[in-house]
């Protein structure tokens, strides 16, 4: 992950590498200064889920 804050214009922002991810599967929240990258893939193969 790539990460760069700027303190002049308030911005964070973060280059990541999700494998198998869309937009639709990530979640990105801020929580008490806290900024969490989240994402969920489910895919079935042979019998086994891959989480």
């Amino acid at each position: 992950m790539d990460l760069h804050e700027d303190d002049a214009t308030n911005t964070v922002a973060a280059k990541l590498e999700l494998p198998w991810l869309t937009s639709d599967d990530i979640s990105i929240e801020i929580h008490q200064s806290c900024l969490t990258v989240s994402g969920e893939f489910d895919q079935t193969d042979g019998g086994w889920i891959l989480r």
